[in-house]
């Protein structure tokens, strides 16, 4: 071998280099003998022209170790006989030129050489750079030339680094010993007469791009391992790119390129890994072989040509690139092929197969290209094959495309599948099965089965142009999701899928058969839906079994309903059974009903009833109390159908004559469970309509699908009712500003030096307490002489903003949802005394009110404007206040329907309201800083005028738009609490800070409402709202300030509470009085 060659001529370099040592001229400093003299750690410095300085070698004797030698830019070092430096081991710079005439640099054991730029060092006879018995490790970025034998040879490790621009040549251009590694990185150029680089160990090579591996026999030859980093060029030019004897592990660059004559790359006895984004070839042998197995993964930039084999193995294989076989297998393997073939992939044979496994399973997931040309197979296994062809894939082969010559085939097909001259899919033994949403077709056959128990599918999308020949007893199944229609005549023994004696319906697809069948086997339907419109009366005995459908309106045979559903027609229609009908127990009869029509079934023989009738809607349009004939039959045989199942809110019931069955159908909305008071109401209303009239008008027919008691909701227009709430709430604020006894200047003159000082006075809103002595004489020191009171502020006016808020909660029973209103408005007034102890007055208000229904049933909005008048008198401690209003309001409410689409809805209307109150209390003087308790009790009532009016679609149609009657709501309330007061003395000033507490109770709480559908004249129901508790608690706290000059402000602020309502309001006064 060829380390032997080179070993045994170093031997002989070393034994004349001791023979032939002697004295010539030296230029190397300082100089070498045999002691071994220099000694370690010396640096020689070679500058001038050194020939045969030790005798026959350049420099050295060969015994020197540990020294650095360096040969300067333009020196030289020459061993004319032998070699041009000869050492035991060192370190070597050079940068000029060193020539040896057997080797270059020669070193015992292990040397280390720096090659730079522009220096050359040279091995006629054996190695440019060698080792007797160590390791190597170089740097070149000049040139390494082994003229006749090795650019660099290591007895144990080879670590090679060759520069870009730098090269190294030989017989061999970088050689490794056994057992070794060689490591190669290399951006220049490696070349061998026979071989690139050669490792009789483990070879590592990363060749970089613009790097160059070539050799006349192989670019790398390894002899146990061999790892390669390609982005250059490595060749091999009579035989290999690559090979191994052992195992391969190989990373190609998108820039990377590796040929060889008969393989680019080879595994003698192992296995290849590759993963290639450039260039593998072998344009007349293989582009990867392996006597064990492949596992290749070929990037969407690789290329491999050439074909590949795994010898006595298995071939793994994603591909996204190209791989052709040319003239040969694209992919080969002894035993299995797994290929996934990605999206743009091509896996190409001139000639021959495609992939072959040729004693294993072919399994392969294709989403781009496989083909073979000439007679070949595409996809070819002498077992099994199992094939996923994905949307858009093409399978093609000049004779076959899917072919298991021995076994049986497994294809998921989805794209496109062909056999020019032979079948598309070909499969050698029974247990096959042929699932296609795609494209198969065939020069002899689309499909071939042999043997039985095979099963071909069909799904939506898939053609087949050729004839697929059963095995005699085999199962054709239409399946796959979507739709399609099959021409049954295409189904029998002299037709184009013949040998087969079962037909399924699978899947969730709707398959429509048309034409005139000759099948006589057994139909079965398990999943999806058959729609029959042609005529399939040839089959023995056709069975719907759970999960499956039969409809349509053509003709069937003898037919069994077993679990499974029969829905006669396309919509409403009619299916003929020539022969016998079973519905068993579990069985169920789809009817679909119009007002016109309904399905029907036809049964020539008897038919025998069980199960449910369950009954859809074809239409928004229904025919009620009178019958729909759903089946006829020769006879009954006394049977019937178990129960009817109907649309909620319809209900249905069965008669039997002879051998007819009619269905009669009734609205029964309101017998639908857990209705509350105001579904129900409407529901009771629609059944009354639609049952009188005996249809259900089309656009009423919404109300019947989707949530039912939703729909209901909805159309009971419970927006309405919230006007009555926040009308109420309104009034009840403007006339409680009217008549509260608190409101700014009502409880007393406005203060004077006189009034500070009064005692008992029955005008200060009640009578008071004597004040103690201290207290007299301080209000002595303004008026020494308590006066009249001062009757000459008679006058006073008023401007006062008041507003709130309320949130009612709905009622689950009656069916009300919450209620929120807010109201704001701004009222001005005039107060007159007619005595000490009268006084009355004048107000006009005017503001706006919105309520919002909760869960999207409506908005509401009005213009207000109010008026009133108010008296109150105190007597002593005791006091009486009234007042009376009438309101005005504009108001427009907005809700949208969307039963039957997206209807809005609307109204406007004015409307007329009254409200009054009157209170009476006594004020007590507590001992605790003198706050005033006044205990009261007042009647208060609200009542809404309103009008008769009606809904009409802005947006939509008016099918739901309700009119509401006229109503005079009235609710009246009584209350009991009690007031508190305490006045503060300021500078110029009385500040009053009040407060109040009651119980409140109201006596009609009534919120509901009369309409009707104006699309339904008769259909009228009545429509509860949110309503108030009839007991809640009162709050409010007050202060007010009061100065000498009239004027007076107060500010107030309110709240109402009962386990369903919480209300907050506020007002503001303020006053002048003179």
């Amino acid at each position: 071998m060829l380390i032997w060659r080179a070993a045994a001529a170093i031997a002989i370099t070393a034994t004349v280099t001791l023979a032939l040592m002697g004295g010539a001229y030296a230029a190397c400093s300082p100089a070498a003998d045999n002691s071994p003299n220099p000694p370690p750690g010396t640096t020689i410095t070679c500058s001038g022209v050194t020939t045969d300085q030790n005798g026959t070698n350049g420099y050295g004797t060969g015994n020197q170790t540990g020294i650095v030698i360096n040969v300067d830019s333009g020196a030289s070092v020459t061993g004319s006989v032998n070699s041009g430096i000869n050492i035991g081991n060192a370190t070597v710079s050079n940068s000029g030129s060193i020539t040896g005439a057997t080797n270059g640099v020669f070193s015992q054991n292990d040397v280390t050489v720096t090659n730079n730029t522009g220096a050359t060092i040279t091995g006629t006879v054996l190695s440019g750079i060698g080792s007797n018995n160590g390791s190597v490790t170089v740097v070149n970025s000049g040139t390494i030339t082994g003229n006749a034998n090795v650019g660099v040879f290591a007895f144990v490790n080879a670590t090679v680094t060759n520069n870009a621009g730098a090269t190294i040549a030989g017989d061999l251009g970088v050689n490794s010993g056994y057992s070794a590694v060689g490591n190669v990185t290399n951006a220049g150029n490696i070349i061998g007469t026979s071989y690139g680089f050669i490792a009789y160990g483990t070879g590592v090579v990363s060749n970089a791009a613009g790097g160059l591996i070539s050799g006349g026999i192989s670019g790398v030859q390894a002899n146990q391992l061999l790892n390669v980093t390609n982005a250059g060029t490595i060749t091999g030019t009579t035989s290999y790119g690559l090979e191994v004897t052992g195992n391969m592990d190989v990373t190609n660059a998108a820039a990377g390129t590796i040929t060889g004559a008969t393989a680019a790359i080879r595994a003698n006895s192992g296995s290849i890994s590759v993963t290639n984004f450039g260039t593998i070839s072998s344009p007349t042998g293989f582009a990867a072989s392996a006597n064990a197995n492949l596992t290749i993964t070929n990037g969407v930039t690789g290329s491999i040509t050439g074909g590949m084999v795994a010898n006595l193995g298995f071939a793994h294989v994603t591909n996204h690139g190209t791989i052709s076989g040319l003239n040969n297998i694209a992919i080969f393997a002894f035993t299995d092929v797994n290929v996934t073939n990605g999206v743009g992939g091509q896996i190409t044979s001139l000639i021959n197969n495609g992939i072959y496994a040729s004693n294993g399973v072919a399994t392969v997931v294709n989403s781009g290209t496989i083909s073979a040309g000439g007679f070949g197979y595409a996809i070819r296994a002498e077992t099994s094959a199992v094939v996923t062809n994905n949307a858009g894939a093409q399978i093609s082969g000049g004779d076959t495309g899917v072919r298991a010559s021995l076994g049986s085939v497994s294809v998921i097909n989805y794209g496109s599948i062909s056999g020019l001259a032979g079948n598309g899919i070909y499969a050698g033994t029974g247990g096959s099965a042929v699932f296609n949403a795609g494209t198969i077709t065939g020069g002899t056959a689309a499909i071939q089965f042999a043997g039985s128990g095979n099963v071909l599918t069909l799904a939506p999308g898939s053609v087949i142009s050729g004839n697929v020949l059963g095995g005699g007893s085999d199962t054709f199944q239409l399946g796959g999701s979507g739709a399609a229609t099959f021409d049954v005549s295409t189904l029998g023994a002299a037709a184009q899928y013949r040998g087969f004696t079962t037909f399924n319906k699978v899947d969730d697809s709707v398959w429509t058969l048309t034409g005139t069948g000759s099948f006589s086997g057994d139909v079965n339907v398990g999943g999806g839906a058959l729609i029959v419109n042609g005529n399939i009366a040839s089959a023995s005995n056709l069975v719907v079994n759970a999960g499956g459908t039969l409809g349509g309106n053509g003709i069937v045979g003898n037919t069994v309903i077993n679990g499974g559903i029969l829905s006669p027609g396309n919509s409403v229609g009619t299916i003929n059974v020539q022969g016998s009908l079973v519905f068993t127990a579990a069985a169920t009869y789809l009817v679909q009903v119009s007002s016109a029509a309904s399905d029907l079934t036809n049964v020539t023989g008897a038919a025998t009833l069980a199960g449910t009738v369950r009954v859809a809607l074809a239409s928004g349009t229904l025919r009620f109390n009178s019958p729909y004939t759903i089946l006829t039959a020769g006879a009954l045989n006394g049977s019937r159908f178990d129960s009817v199942a109907t649309p909620t809110g319809i209900s249905g019931s069965l008669t039997y004559s002879g051998g007819t069955v009619q269905l009669v159908l009734a609205s029964g909305l309101g017998e639908i469970a857990g209705l509350n008071i105001n579904q129900r109401a409407v529901a009771t209303a629609l059944d009354r309509a639609f049952n009188s009239f005996g249809s259900v008008p089309s656009a009423f027919g919404g109300i019947f699908a989707g949530n039912v008691p939703a729909n209901l909701t909805q159309a009971s227009g419970e927006l309405a009712a919230g006007s009555q709430q926040t009308t109420f709430d309104a009034m009840n604020l403007f006339v409680n500003l009217l008549a509260d006894p608190f409101t700014a200047g009502r409880d007393g003159t406005a203060p004077t030096a006189a009034s500070f000082g009064k005692e008992g006075a029955a005008d200060s809103y009640a009578g008071g307490r004597r004040r103690p002595g201290a207290e007299r004489d301080a209000y002595a020191m303004i008026a020494k002489t308590p006066g009249a009171i001062d009757f000459g502020q008679r006058w006073s006016v008023w401007g006062a903003g008041y507003g709130g808020s309320q949130t009612t909660d709905g009622n689950a029973v009656q069916g009300s949802n919450t209620s929120t209103s807010r109201i704001a408005g701004t009222a001005v007034g005039a107060d007159y005394r007619i005595s000490p102890f009268t006084q009355v007055g004048f107000a006009l208000a005017g503001g706006g009110t919105n309520f919002v229904v909760a869960n999207g049933l409506g908005s509401g909005r009005s213009d207000l404007f109010q008026a009133g008048v108010f008296v109150r008198h105190t007597a002593g401690a005791a006091y009486v206040s009234g007042a009376l209003a009438y309101g005005w309001q504009d108001i427009t409410t907005n809700r949208t329907v969307t039963i039957a689409g997206s209807d809005q809805l609307r109204a406007q209307f004015n409307a007329n309201a009254w409200a009054g109150r009157i209170e009476g209390g006594y004020r007590l003087i507590t001992p605790w800083a003198g706050i005033g308790l006044t205990p009261y009790a007042a009647a208060q009532f609200a009542t809404f005028e309103l009008p008769g009016y009606a809904e009409r679609a802005i947006v939509g149609a008016n099918t739901f738009a309700l009119a509401y009657a006229a109503k005079t709501a009235t609710s009246p309330r009584s209350e009991l609490g009690f007031r508190t007061d305490r006045s503060l003395a300021l500078p110029g000033a009385i500040l009053t800070l009040r407060s109040r507490f009651g119980w409140a109770h109201d006596y009609n709480i009534d919120r509901g409402i009369a309409a009707t559908f104006q699309a339904l004249p008769g259909a009228s129901f009545v429509v509860g709202g949110a309503s108030p508790a009839r007991d809640a608690a009162l709050t409010s706290a007050t202060a007010e300030a009061k100065w000498l000059n009239g004027f007076s402000l107060a500010g107030t602020f309110e709240g109402e509470f009962s386990n369903v309502t919480t209300s907050y309001s506020g007002k503001g006064v303020v006053r002048y009085a003179w």
